[in-house]
This record gives C-alpha cells, sequence and structure tokens, in this order.
C-alpha cells in the first residue's frame, strides 16, 4: 500500500479541490481519500490528462509543408502528409509514434486517441499511454478500437450506411465542419444522418442549432483551437457547447504540426472561451475537457480520485505554481500548469 500526504487533490467526478489530502492506494485501487489537519508535501493531485485526438504518423515529419493551406497539407488522399506517409518507411513512423507517446505520459496523458491512417496494426507501438487506435473503413475492422474518419463526404452513403454493423459499439468520431467548405457542402447533415456517432472532432463552423442538436442527440466534440488557429481555418464556439451541455474533449490533432501537449490545449481552450464569454468562471468545466470528459466518450473507467475508483492521476509540484497563495487553484492549473509541473504519475501501483 502507499500514502500519499498531499498539499490538495482534485476529488470526485465534481473535481472538487480540496486541501491537506490523503490519498491510500492498495493494489492498484484507491482505497481511501481523506483531509488532515497538517499539510503534507507541495504535491497536488489530479486525475491523469486525456488527449482525444492526435495524429501520430505525422509526427515522423515535422514542419513539413509549413507554408502550405490545410486542403493542400492535410486533405486526403492527395495531400502533402499523405504523400510523405507513403514514402517514410514503417519503422520511421513508428519511431515517431513511440517518442510522442512518450512525450504524452510524461506530460500526464494516460490515453491517447490515435487517427490512423493506413493499417492500424501497423500504428501499435509499445507506449505507456493507452493507446487507442481510431482507424478508417479499410479491411482491418477487427484490430481497430475504434472509427476516425478524416471527413463523411469522401464516402459514398453505402459505405457509412454499413459502419454502424462493422463497429458495433466501438466509438465512432469523424471530423465535422473544420473548415467552412466543409460546413457549406453540408457535412454536418451528412454525418449526423448516416452515423450513430459518440463524438465530432472540430465543429469549427457549427450553428447555435447544430449545436443544440449534439447536445439532444447526446454527440460529444472533441476541439482542436491550436489546430485550427494555426491552419487558420476559424474558432469553435466553445462558450455555446457549454451552454448547451454538449460533451467537450481536447485533442492536439496533427503531431506534425502542433507539439502534442494536452496543456497548452488546455490554455487555448480556456483562453478562447474567456474571448467568447468574458464573464466566464468556471475553469473545472475546462480541466473536465482534458480528464474527465473523454472517458465518457472512449468508453474507458471513471478514474475520478474517488474511493473505490482504479487509481490514475498525476501528482503536480504546486510551489511553482503558487497554489499556496492562489484564490483559485483550478485556474491556476490551467494558466500555470504544464508538462514541467507533472512530478509522478500514479496509475496503478507506479
Amino acid at each position: 500500500m502507499i500514502s500519499l500526504d498531499l498539499a490538495g487533490a482534485f476529488t470526485g467526478k465534481g473535481l472538487e479541490f480540496e486541501k491537506n489530502i490523503t490519498i491510500e492506494v492498495n493494489d492498484g485501487i484507491i482505497t481511501d481519500v481523506y483531509e488532515r489537519r497538517n499539510r503534507g508535501t507541495d504535491l497536488i493531485a489530479m486525475p491523469t490528462l486525456v488527449n482525444s485526438h492526435m495524429h501520430t504518423g505525422d509526427y515522423a515529419f515535422p514542419e513539413a509543408g509549413n507554408w502550405l493551406g490545410i486542403e493542400e497539407l492535410v486533405a486526403p488522399p492527395n495531400g502533402l502528409k499523405h504523400m510523405l506517409l507513403k514514402d517514410t518507411g514503417i519503422e520511421t513512423i513508428r519511431k515517431a509514434r513511440v517518442e510522442a507517446l512518450e512525450l504524452s505520459w510524461a506530460s500526464g496523458v494516460a490515453a491517447v486517441a490515435d487517427f490512423v491512417e493506413g493499417n492500424p496494426d501497423e500504428a501499435r507501438v509499445p507506449a505507456a499511454p493507452k493507446h487507442i487506435i481510431l482507424g478508417r473503413p479499410g479491411n482491418w475492422f477487427g484490430r481497430m478500437d475504434g472509427l476516425g474518419l478524416p471527413d463523411v463526404i469522401s464516402y459514398n452513403m453505402d459505405v457509412l450506411r454499413k459502419i454502424p454493423m462493422e463497429f458495433g459499439n466501438m466509438p465512432i468520431l469523424a471530423h465535422v465542419s473544420e473548415t467552412r467548405q466543409l460546413h457549406e457542402i453540408n457535412d454536418f447533415k451528412i454525418a449526423m444522418d448516416a452515423l450513430p456517432l459518440t463524438a465530432i472532432v472540430h465543429g469549427t463552423h457549427l450553428t447555435r442549432e447544430e449545436i443544440r442538436e449534439l447536445a439532444e442527440r447526446r454527440v460529444g466534440a472533441v476541439l482542436c483551437p491550436r489546430s485550427n488557429a494555426w491552419f487558420s481555418v476559424g474558432n469553435p464556439d466553445i462558450a455555446s457547447m457549454l451552454d448547451e451541455n454538449v460533451l467537450l474533449a481536447l485533442g492536439t490533432d496533427n503531431a506534425g504540426w502542433l507539439k502534442p501537449d494536452i496543456w497548452r490545449e488546455i490554455e487555448a481552450a480556456a483562453l478562447l472561451l474567456r474571448s467568447q464569454k468574458p464573464a466566464f468562471n468556471d475553469p473545472v468545466e475546462i480541466i473536465k475537457m482534458a480528464t474527465l470528459n473523454p472517458l465518457k466518450i472512449f468508453g474507458l473507467e471513471d478514474t475520478s480520485i474517488s474511493k473505490g475508483n482504479r487509481a490514475s492521476f498525476m501528482l503536480i509540484n504546486s510551489r511553482p505554481l503558487a497554489i499556496g497563495r492562489s484564490r483559485d487553484v483550478a485556474w491556476s492549473v490551467i494558466k500555470r500548469a504544464g508538462p514541467e509541473s507533472v512530478s509522478k504519475i500514479v496509475v496503478g501501483q507506479q
């Protein structure tokens, strides 16, 4: 058994921050969480992070074609990225995937949803984070953990309508309305009519009515604000999505052009949200986008810091974040924490 005396922890499904907390773990299970009178270490605990949208393959050729627009660079099948994936050796790509996942793990990320181009078997690599392989329609359905469509307009309706039969209860995600052009050709309507979606990715140009439809049909949204900014495609309406109670998660998108650092994504989402709704002051909702919300999207077990749950949390050095003087610890974590803040990851008995 391990017993951790901490300066505080974000506990339970509500991520309530409590000071002077002890967490006890036995055989990988949290056996107790209780408050003490005296302060422990300078460490605080919060659930591990989830990167809900990453393309790890293009980490094999970072910054290639930076001057190109999104269509020329990443659109299948003729974007530069797809040409480079074909021309780059499997082992080079494999090593890049491992590096991206190891970097994620060191940052406190315990699960990565990897949108894979090509054979999912070749994408599976031994790495500490849970590697969720989201493939594309093809010949490898049994080897995937779910489906990650690059768009819906590249497939005819017969293919789209067969997807539910092939994938059963697996997560089904699709890039939707990332660009204005895709939204104008009604890709949102096609996606919602043809697929039992678990979540859309991006949704940069959705209207308030479409956002409301997501909520009504219990379809989540994985947002990538840094990617949207880099590719100059616009900004997702995070404020409306929260107002309509859409289940939100965050992803870093293409590792070849955006550092796979979910901490940066958390801060970017917060800044964008504040620009859309200046009075917004519920930072825990932003933290949930990178911790507990994705667990529901990908069908993973609850890893909130609660008695009886499997241990899956990280310890953050609170001193450089000035947590001891902070008037709002959740905002301090969002604006001041990063990979360098992670002192230890406790998953099971680790």
